[in-house]
C-alpha cells in the first residue's frame, strides 16, 4: 500500500532524513541507519519516525511544528 504523508515545515535536514526513513525497507537496516548518526540526529529520526508511523502530522504553523519536534526530543 502506498500513501503519501505530509510533514509539513521540515528544516532541509528533516526532510533528507524523512526521506531516507521511507525509504529503508526493513526495520533492520533502520536500526543500523539510526547507529550510524550523531546523536542530535538520532533524536531528530526518532521523532520523524513516530510522524511517519503515525501517519504524517496536521500541523501547518511553523511555531507548532517546532514545539512539536521540541516536545519529541525531550521525549
Amino acid at each position: 500500500m502506498n500513501k503519501d504523508i505530509l510533514l509539513n515545515n521540515l528544516s532541509h535536514r528533516e526532510q533528507t532524513l524523512a526521506r531516507v526513513i521511507w525509504n529503508i525497507d526493513s526495520r533492520d537496516r533502520l536500526m543500523q541507519f539510526v547507529r550510524s548518526m550523531p546523536r542530535e540526529d538520532q533524536i531528530t529520526i526518532a521523532g520523524l519516525t513516530e510522524l511517519i508511523v503515525a501517519g504524517g502530522d496536521d500541523v501547518a504553523d511553523l511555531q507548532q511544528a517546532q514545539a512539536e519536534i521540541d516536545r519529541i526530543r525531550r521525549l
